[in-house]
């Protein structure tokens, strides 16, 4: 959403659009200063503190896509190495906020590849699933290598467009692919929060404030909100033009969590974002149940880790009975479409208690350690390496992903 019209015309950096002024440093090193002011009047206080708080969290060293409206020859590829801004607030009816941005330019799109680095072993579990190997890059992204193999792949409809999602990728293997800037995020995990702006409200960075209520991870395929119930979840698979959800009931001893307390964000990248949700164990003796999510680029599932501090029987499930669910190696699974078309399924890497297949879901006793995950398949006709089976083997075969800029 424009702002106002200046030399440079609009950017967007990462996920976060601003006005350039007039002018913009560059040398010879590739070095590119840019400053500017977001003001209201023209946008409202309330955006002018967010865009603050959104270029102050750009994270150092960190890559990221730059386009300029005006300037598209300077379009690419960029390194963060500071980002500050100044904001002043007058009786919040007036504010500014004059920012500055030092960046390194890595190349356009036809000077560098993006290189994903897939490290890490399968996760240990107790079912002997070996893992499927996988990795989901940019909706649009183009000539995607992994040297002399070619791996499997499949397509994915999200809210954003059509995903590839490359399986089987071989061993020791960093797959490098092209991408035009301005399609780079198309695709990406992210979190939003209606909090404090309508619109421009994906989070930017980890050092933001970020309510329990009125929040979004999503990659456009799966998509989490936090229920109005206490300990419960919605999660959403995107289907045929919208998202068909069901309600989830994070459980310890048998009873939902108690309300959400505090969210903290500790990844936020295209590819991957994580965040911590922490509630009060008891009201009366204190305590605290901590809930991780990760959702990463393409999965077909949102994962989870709940900690508890004292042992318990640790469980998830559908807060509605399935139309009927079956147990399989690592996972439960509907039997049948939902009034929606689809089925949910959910599964965890460890052996588990079947108490809640009713429901679609599993608890594990005595335990302070629950690892989960949560998604659906598109009905009957879902194709193999998307079942619930296949889902099973991505979620143990997921790989830690960090993204660089090399030059071709």
């Amino acid at each position: 959403m424009p702002h106002s019209s200046s030399g440079y015309g609009e950017i967007k950096v990462n996920r976060v659009y601003l006005i350039e002024m007039e002018a913009a440093n560059e040398d010879s090193d590739g070095k590119l200063s840019l400053s500017g002011q977001e003001s209201s009047p023209p946008t409202t206080v309330a955006m002018v503190t967010w865009l603050h708080g959104q270029v102050a969290a750009m994270g150092p060293a960190k890559v990221v896509p730059v386009t300029f409206r005006d300037k598209a020859e300077r379009d690419g590829y960029y390194a963060v190495n500071s980002a500050t801004s100044a904001l002043t607030d007058y009786q919040n009816e007036v504010a500014t906020a004059d920012w500055s941005l030092d960046l390194t330019r890595l190349g356009s799109e036809a000077e560098v590849d993006i290189q994903s680095r897939l490290t890490g072993a399968v996760r240990q579990n107790d079912f002997s699933l070996t893992g499927t190997k996988w990795h989901a890059p940019s909706i649009g992204h183009y000539a995607y290598l992994t040297g002399t193999t070619t791996p499997s792949n499949h397509n994915r409809v999200t809210e954003d467009g059509t995903i590839r999602v490359y399986t089987s990728i071989p061993a020791n293997t960093s797959p490098r692919w092209g991408c035009a800037p301005e399609n780079y995020l198309a695709g990406a995990s992210r979190l939003l929060t209606t909090a404090f702006v309508p619109t421009e409200n994906q989070v930017e960075g980890i050092n933001r404030e970020v309510p329990v209520t009125g929040w979004t991870l999503t990659n456009g395929l799966v998509n989490v909100t936090p229920h109005a119930s206490a300990g419960r979840l919605t999660v959403g698979l995107y289907s045929s033009g919208s998202y068909k959800t069901v309600d989830w009931n994070i459980t310890s001893g048998g009873s939902n969590l108690l309300a959400w307390q505090s969210l903290s964000v500790l990844r936020n990248d295209p590819e991957q974002v994580v965040i911590r949700l922490v509630s009060q164990r008891s009201a009366t003796t204190g305590g605290r149940d901590t809930l991780d999510l990760t959702l990463r680029r393409g999965a077909q599932f949102v994962e989870g880790y709940l900690q508890t501090t004292t042992s318990a029987t640790l469980g998830i499930a559908g807060a509605n009975a399935s139309t009927s669910a079956s147990a399989a190696n690592g996972s439960i699974s509907s039997t049948a479409n939902d009034a929606n078309g689809i089925r949910r399924t959910c599964g965890t890497a460890k052996s588990f208690n079947t108490t809640n297949t009713a429901n679609c879901g599993f608890s594990k006793n005595s335990v302070t350690v629950l690892d989960f995950w949560i998604g659906a398949t598109i009905g009957a006709g879902t194709a193999s390496e998307s079942d619930a089976a296949a889902l099973a083997n991505q979620y143990i075969g997921s790989m830690p992903e960090v993204t660089y800029a090399v030059r071709r």
